[in-house]
Formats: C-alpha cells, sequence, structure tokens
C-alpha cells in the first residue's frame, strides 16, 4: 500500500504546483487528503491492535513518527529561507515575517501562528481566526475574506493536515475498544453529520471543508472499519493468492492500482459535475473500506512497497518549499513543468532524508511495541539500513 501513500502525496504536490506530474488525470488535493485520513485510520487500528498493549506508548510512538521528521524538516525551511534571504534577498518562507507583520496582523496572532508553527498542534485551528493591526484575535468563518490571513505565518503551510491527525490519535485507542457496531455507528453518522453542514448549514467552504475536525472522523472511522474487514479477510487461503511475492507480481499490483485510481479520480468529477463536489467526496472516500484492506493484503510482505510509503510523509512535509525553491530560483512558473520537477526533488530528498536520519528515529520507536504483531515478518532491524523498511 505504500505506492498508494506516495501517490496521494505527489496528488497534493501536484495541486500546490498547479499542474499534473503523470500523464492522466490525477486525484484533486482535497480528495487525497482524505484518503489519506482513510489509510491513517486503518493503520492506527492495525498498530493498536497488534503492537501496542499501553496507550502511553502508542502515544510516545506517534510521536517519534510525527515530530522529529519535521521538526528537521522546519529548521531545514528556516535555514534554506535565511540563506535566501541574506544572500538573494528573497526571503522565501519567512518573507511574512520580514515583511513588517505587525502592519499587516497583530501580535497576538503572529505569535500564536509562530507558536503553531513548533506545536504542530493547533495549525488547524488558525485558520478559524483573524487578527488586523490594532484589533483582537477574533474568530471568523471566512478567512479567505481577509486581505492578510494568519495562516500565511505558517513556515510548512500544508502540515495543518498533521494537527487534525493528532486530533485523532488522541482519541484513536479508546476507539479502537468500541464494537464494530459502534464504529459502523459513528462513521454513519459523521459522514451524515458532514452531509448536513455542506448541503444544509453553508460550511461547504473551506477551512470546514477538511480542515474541520469533527466533520472529518468520518474517515478516520472508516479506515479502522477497513482494517475490522482486513483481520476477517486475512486468513482466507484463497485470498492468499493475491499477495505480491515478486517484481512482477508487483508491478502488475501496481498498474492495476493505478488504473483503479484513474477510475476513482473520473468518477469524482462524474459525480461533482452531476451532484456536488462534498456529495463526490462522500460517495467516493468509503470505497476506500474495502480497496484499503485488498491492497495491504496484497502489499504487506513486498519490502520495496513500505519503502515506498516511508517516502510520502517526508515528501509531504518538503514539497512545499522545493516549490517554492525551484520556482524563485529557476523562474519557472505554476504548471506542469514546476509540479514534476518538485516531485522529484522532493523524492530524493525525502529518499536521503529517511537513510540518515528517520530510519534511525524508527529503530527507537519499534522498541516501544508490547505486542508480537503477525505481520511483521522479518523486519526486525538492528542497525541503520536503508534496506530494511519500517512500519506504520
Amino acid at each position: 500500500m505504500g505506492i498508494l501513500r506516495l501517490y496521494l502525496a505527489l496528488c497534493v504536490v501536484a495541486e500546490h504546483g498547479n499542474g499534473q506530474i503523470l500523464p492522466w488525470t490525477m486525484l484533486q488535493g482535497e480528495q487525497a487528503v482524505q484518503i489519506f485520513y482513510v489509510i491513517s485510520g486503518f493503520y492506527m487500528a492495525l498498530v493498536l491492535s497488534t503492537r501496542y498493549s499501553k496507550a502511553r506508548d502508542f502515544y510516545v510512538s506517534r510521536f517519534l513518527r510525527i515530530f522529529p521528521t519535521y521538526w528537521v524538516i522546519l529548521l531545514g525551511t528556516v535555514v534554506v529561507s535565511l540563506a535566501g534571504g541574506l544572500l538573494f534577498n528573497r526571503w522565501l518562507m519567512l518573507s511574512r515575517y520580514v515583511s513588517h507583520p505587525l502592519a499587516h496582523n497583530g501580535l497576538s496572532g503572529v505569535s500564536l501562528a509562530a507558536l503553531f508553527n513548533l506545536t504542530i498542534i493547533g495549525q488547524d485551528w488558525i485558520m478559524f481566526f483573524k487578527q488586523d493591526p490594532g484589533q483582537s484575535l477574533q474568530v471568523t468563518l471566512k478567512f479567505w475574506t481577509f486581505p492578510n490571513p494568519l495562516y500565511w505565518y505558517l513556515l510548512l503551510p500544508q502540515a495543518w493536515t498533521l494537527a487534525v491527525e493528532l486530533t485523532f490519535y488522541a482519541i484513536a485507542p479508546y476507539l479502537n475498544r468500541l464494537r464494530s457496531s459502534w464504529l459502523i455507528g459513528l462513521t454513519i453518522g459523521a459522514l451524515v453529520l458532514r452531509f448536513i453542514c455542506y448541503q444544509y448549514l453553508g460550511t461547504a467552504t473551506v477551512p470546514w471543508t477538511y480542515r474541520f475536525f469533527p466533520l472529518q472522523i468520518g474517515f478516520f472511522l472508516c479506515g479502522m472499519l477497513a482494517y475490522r474487514l482486513y483481520v476477517r479477510m486475512s486468513p482466507h487461503p484463497s485470498l492468499q493468492r493475491w499477495r505480491s511475492t515478486s517484481w512482477r507480481s508487483y508491478i502488475v499490483g501496481c498498474a492495476i492500482l493505478l488504473a483503479f485510481l484513474y477510475l476513482h479520480a473520473r468518477a469524482f468529477e462524474f459525480l461533482k459535475s452531476v451532484a456536488s463536489e462534498h456529495v463526490a467526496g462522500l460517495v467516493t472516500s468509503p470505497v476506500f473500506i474495502l480497496a484499503i484492506p485488498i491492497l495491504f493484503l496484497a502489499f504487506e510482505k513486498h519490502k520495496f512497497d513500505r519503502l515506498t510509503g516511508e517516502m510520502s510523509y517526508p515528501v509531504y512535509l518538503v514539497h512545499f518549499l522545493v516549490l517554492v525553491v525551484i520556482g524563485s530560483a529557476l523562474g519557472i512558473q505554476p504548471g506542469v513543468a514546476l509540479a514534476r520537477a518538485a516531485a522529484l526533488a522532493s523524492i530524493i530528498l525525502a529518499a536521503i532524508l529517511y537513510a540518515v536520519f528517520i530510519v534511525r528515529i524508527d529503530i527507537r520507536r519499534h522498541r516501544l511495541r508490547t505486542k508480537n504483531s503477525p505481520i511483521d515478518g522479518d523486519e526486525k532491524q538492528s542497525g541503520p539500513d536503508f534496506q530494511k523498511v519500517s512500519s506504520p
């Protein structure tokens, strides 16, 4: 399933680069993020069920998974932006901080955004606040109507999705203890609430569309249900033939997956044209309740696929800076060329970061496991090795 995770990250790169990376229709960034939520729900149910007996160990593991890599890329963003400003007078991601911020916003708003850069927590909330010079910090339902929104001070502006993820992680151990009937009820209720809010309460706009956790939890719950479906499916001997055990089967599986994603994107566009974008998302995203267990069953034993999946997180975090640097240094306007160049550079940087840093963190993280996972196979790691891949 790693190829799916990397594909979704590249969909976001294409969205921010304003150009298609692959020669066919890709998912929109918003749709890709919501499928990421489904995948997250699947993996959190998996690790809570097979690897951690204590919620504390789960929380520490999630911290090690998210924060060290984020802080390294955040530090790199600051260093690169400082170098660009001091050497070429191009401050890149720091431009809002050096262009007289108090002339555009209030001190408390700028300080809050700066704090959220360090904590991750709160980066989704900043969309619901505004502060003009000389005014107090205020709640707003339409941040995009103001000329100087506070989210401009986020140095990794795409990382607000991590804040949504962290909210889910906080309650995931408790959700995972619920019976499937309760999870199904909560999922249906969350999706119905989302539909009502979008269609009748006027919240079918950013940031409500996919940055407001109560309206997104349905997708995480879909992922948890997908894991429980996987548990029921995996013991059947007839399904074992679907596992990818060779390069040939892996390539065939990837081709089938890409064809499915293409059809999914086309179905989304069709439903969007006859109904609405949000109805299309509600109808097409839950399809992954069935798709994800099949993909995990097919690819879980393939080490290269797991390594591919490891690239998705650093690609997602580093790509915005890469887009800005390439666009600024080479003068490339948003479009296909910029998106493809940024995608390639982001994958290379992600591979380097994984080899020299992330794999070491994962070794420490895996020591927290308090259950024996039946799907770990032979991935025990005794030292940093680029060929030894980690797990969620």
